[in-house]
């Protein structure tokens, strides 16, 4: 089952790669990546609880967009599985320099999928960290000093 992490991972790949292309190394690999990233989005997850925020985001950054509201309209008219996926990653990829990781992880909360294992084992850590209850020594492995 698939998990906030992996959605979150998915679209950061999806923006990582924008950033690749504007940047001039665009490639026939790249594109297939990204196939590969926008067809597992619109297979595996429903993106329409993430409208409303991308909306947001749309609407924050719209300004700055060549395309901005024209990908608004499209981004409103969203309301099929695939249109609302093949919308999030127009607008992922349109926001790519101006999107912060943490957008993209507060966009993924939205999607109601679970926390995975992992993910919770790390908001407890930070927590932990963030009170003075853990420090760098215990998350180290027994490893003798030498």
């Amino acid at each position: 089952a698939a998990h906030r992490g992996d959605l979150l991972a998915l679209l950061s790949g999806l923006r990582v790669l924008q950033l690749a292309t504007r940047s001039g190394l665009a490639s026939e690999k790249l594109s297939e990546v990204r196939t590969i990233l926008t067809t597992a989005l619109s297979r595996d997850y429903d993106a329409t609880p993430l409208v409303p925020e991308l909306t947001r985001i749309a609407e924050e950054h719209v300004r700055h967009l060549k395309r901005g509201k024209t990908l608004l309209k499209n981004l409103q008219a969203a309301e099929a599985k695939t249109s609302s996926a093949a919308a999030t990653a127009a607008i992922i990829e349109a926001t790519a320099k101006e999107l912060q990781h943490s957008e993209l992880a507060r966009l993924v909360g939205f999607s109601g999928l679970p926390v995975g294992d992992d993910e919770q084992i790390d908001a407890k850590a930070a927590s932990a960290r963030a009170r003075g209850d853990l420090f760098f020594e215990d998350t180290a492995p027994d490893v003798p000093l030498e």
